[in-house]
């Protein structure tokens, strides 16, 4: 399947959703992925997604809520190495940070998934709710 833009290109796309809306932002992704466009390291920037042009494939996404608050100037912009090493064990590559979650891509269909306890992906994702409350 061929893509509609000249590969090697950057392209740029406002996101549908908010960055709180995990399960829009990973079927919007996987979507742009259906149609060559990947998400880059550069991630998002003043709204805009930043996505190099590749030849179509399926991928999928997850989001992972971040644990600790962070900001442009602190370290806590990518995951630790730990869990860098664990995703990476899982066939998930680490890719962008968008707002409060870090974004993984695969491309194996068969990948385990990158968070299996509800648990502890609901501890994530209060602390996130909280750090939205007292922005507001």
């Amino acid at each position: 399947m061929k893509t509609k833009y000249k590969p090697g290109r950057q392209v740029y796309r406002l996101p549908p959703c908010p960055d709180y809306d995990i399960s829009g932002m990973e079927l919007w992704l996987a979507a742009l992925a259906k149609e060559g466009l990947f998400l880059t390291e550069d991630g998002f920037f003043a709204g805009f997604g930043c996505f190099e042009v590749r030849e179509p494939q399926a991928a999928k996404y997850r989001l992972e809520a971040v644990q600790k608050q962070t900001s442009v100037w602190s370290d806590g912009n990518a995951p630790d190495p730990d869990q860098l090493a664990l995703s990476e064990k899982y066939a998930w590559e680490y890719v962008a940070k968008r707002g409060d979650f870090f974004i993984y891509r695969t491309l194996d269909p068969s990948a385990r998934e990158l968070n299996t306890d509800p648990a502890v992906q609901a501890l994530a994702l209060n602390a996130v709710k909280k750090r939205k409350r007292w922005a507001v």
